[in-house]
C-alpha cells in the first residue's frame, strides 16, 4: 500500500543526502526528532527550502498530501511581484499550530502577585522576521525558476532509483523507526510474555510521573513480576548515570530521556555488550518562571541568550528591571543535554547558571526568586502551583485555556499533549527504554509500556502516546 506523504519524506531524504552529501545520521537529530540538513548547504531558493522542511515535518498531516500539490509549491516564483501574494499549493502549513490563534483570553492573565505589583503582563518580543532577499539582477529572471525544475528532475530520478524505498530498507529514516516497527502490539498488560522474577531499573528523572502510574497497575495485573527503582549510591539520577548502571550490571534496563550516544554504544561493545533503545513515549520539555514575573513567552533564541549569557536582565526582554535568574539541572541529566542540543546548539550553559540537584529543589528555588527561569519535563512542572509555564514560539506546554495559579491545586494546568505529538511545541521529544539484548526484561517492559493499556496510562501522566 503507497502513503504519498511517507513515500515523498523518503525522497526528500534523498535529496537532502544530495544537496549536502552527508549521510542521514549527519542530518537528522535524534533528540528533537528534526532534520538538521540546512547548515550543511548554501541555498539562494529560500521557497525550495522551505518545501523541503515541509516534506520532512515529522508529521504526516504537515506534509503534502501528494506529488502534484509538491510540483505546485515547487512551481511558486521566489520573488513575487509587490503587493502580490503567490498561491501556495493546498493543505496546512508545515508546523503550523492546530486550529485558529487563540483569543486573548486564552494567554495566562496576570499571576498572582508576589512582589511589588507590576504592569500587566508583556509578552516577550518575537523573534524579528528574516530579511528580505536582495532583489536579483535583470540579467537572470530565469534563475530562481529553474532550480524548482531541477528539484523536481531530482524527485522523478529518486523515485525511479527507488532512493525512498532503500532509505527504508536500511531503516535510515530516524533512529526510532526500526526499533519500533519489531515490537509486538498489545492491547493488555496480560497480553504480553512478561519473564517472573525481580528485575532492576533506573535512569531520568523524566520518568518519575511515569513509574508513579504504570508500576502500580502492572503489579495488580503481573503479580509475578516484582520491578524495583535502584537509585544511584553517589550520584545524581539522570539518563547518563542510568546507562552507566545498565552497562555496570546495576539495572535490568534503563529508562532515558535522550537516545543513547555513540560513545556509549562504542562503550558497550568494547564490553561485550549490546543495547537496544526503544521508544515509548512523547513529551515535551516545559520553561517555567516566578509566578509574578509579567512575560508569557519567549522565542527559542531568547531563551538561548538567557541560558548562554547573553541576557541578563528581564527589561531586554520586555519585562521589569529585574535580574534574570538561570536554573538548570547538572549535566547528567538527559533533559539538560536536550536543551543544550535543541535550544543552545551545542553552546555550553553559562556560568552564571545555578545548578539545582533536584527538581524538586529547583521548582522551590524557582518560586522564591523573583526573575527566576527553570526548564524541565513538562508532566513535572505544567501542574505546579507555584511556578508559571512559558509559551515557546507562541505555542504552550499546557492545555488552552491556561489556568491562573489562584485556582490551583483545585484547577491545575495539563500538559499538551497534542503540541507534543504534533511537533507543534517546539521542545518535543522521545522518551526510551534501554536495554541488554540478552535480558528480555527490557524488550518485555518496553512492550508493556507500549500496549494499549500502557499508552493509555502514559497519558494519564502528562505523555503522549506513539501508538
Amino acid at each position: 500500500q503507497v502513503f504519498p506523504a511517507s513515500d515523498l519524506y523518503s525522497l526528500a531524504v534523498t535529496c537532502i543526502v544530495l544537496l549536502t552529501g552527508k549521510e542521514t545520521t549527519e542530518l537528522f537529530d535524534s533528540y528533537s526528532n528534526r532534520w538538521r540538513w540546512q547548515p550543511h548547504v548554501a541555498l539562494k531558493d529560500s521557497n525550495l527550502a522551505t518545501v523541503l522542511d515541509r516534506l520532512l515535518s515529522a508529521s504526516p498531516q504537515d506534509r503534502y498530501g501528494n506529488a502534484q500539490d509538491t510540483l505546485n509549491a515547487l512551481m511558486i516564483s521566489p520573488a513575487a511581484p509587490k503587493g502580490q501574494r503567490p498561491r501556495a499549493a493546498t493543505g496546512p502549513a508545515p508546523n503550523a499550530p492546530v486550529g485558529a490563534a487563540p483569543p486573548a483570553p486564552a494567554s495566562p492573565p496576570p499571576p498572582l502577585p508576589v512582589s511589588p505589583a507590576s504592569p500587566g503582563p508583556v509578552v516577550a518580543a518575537s523573534p524579528a522576521p528574516p530579511p528580505t532577499a536582495s532583489p536579483k539582477p535583470m540579467g537572470s529572471p530565469k534563475k530562481g525558476f529553474v532550480r524548482p525544475w531541477m528539484l523536481g528532475l531530482m524527485f522523478l530520478v529518486a523515485a525511479i532509483a527507488g532512493g525512498g524505498w532503500f532509505l527504508k530498507q536500511r531503516g535510515q529514516l530516524g533512529i526510532s523507526q526500526p526499533q519500533l516497527s519489531t515490537i509486538k502490539s498489545s492491547t493488555n498488560f496480560t497480553d504480553v510474555e512478561v519473564p517472573s522474577g525481580q528485575f532492576r531499573y533506573g535512569g531520568s528523572t523524566t520518568w518519575a510521573p511515569i513509574r508513579g502510574v504504570i508500576d502500580p497497575k502492572l503489579q495488580q495485573a503481573l503479580p509475578g513480576l516484582q520491578l524495583r527503582y535502584e537509585a544511584p549510591p553517589n550520584q545524581e539520577p539522570g539518563s547518563s548515570t542510568g546507562i552507566q548502571m545498565l552497562l555496570a550490571g546495576e539495572l535490568d534496563f534503563a529508562q532515558t530521556s535522550r537516545p543513547l550516544k555513540d560513545q556509549e554504544k562504542q562503550q558497550a561493545e568494547l564490553q561485550g555488550i549490546t543495547l537496544e533503545e526503544i521508544p515509548v513515549a512523547i513529551e515535551g520539555v516545559a520553561v517555567v518562571a516566578h509566578p509574578a514575573l509579567p512575560i508569557v513567552n519567549l522565542s527559542l533564541k531568547q531563551l538561548r541568550d538567557i541560558y548562554t549569557g547573553r541576557t541578563n536582565n528581564w527589561q531586554q526582554l520586555g519585562g521589569p528591571d529585574l535580574p534574570v535568574v538561570p536554573i538548570s539541572r547538572s549535566d547528567s541529566g538527559g533533559t539538560v543535554q536536550f536543551f543544550s542540543q535543541t535550544v543552545l546548539n551545542g553552546e555550553a550553559l553559562a556560568s552564571k547558571v545555578q545548578r539545582s540537584a533536584t527538581t524538586t529543589a529547583a521548582l522551590r528555588l524557582t518560586a522564591n526568586t523573583p526573575g527566576a527561569i527553570y526548564f524541565a519535563s513538562a508532566p513535572e512542572v505544567v501542574g505546579q502551583c507555584t511556578v508559571k509555564p512559558l509559551s515557546i514560539d507562541q505555542q504552550p506546554p499546557y492545555q488552552l485555556p491556561y489556568v491562573d495559579l489562584q485556582n490551583c491545586p483545585s484547577q491545575r494546568n495539563q500538559p499538551n499533549l497534542k503540541g507534543f505529538s504534533s511537533g507543534d511545541y517546539p521542545l518535543s521529544r522521545q522518551i526510551y527504554i534501554v536495554a541488554n539484548t540478552q535480558a528480555p526484561i527490557g524488550r518485555a517492559y518496553g512492550e508493556l509500556i507500549l500496549s494499549a493499556e500502557g499508552q493509555a496510562a502514559l497519558s494519564t501522566a502528562g505523555f503522549a502516546p506513539l501508538r
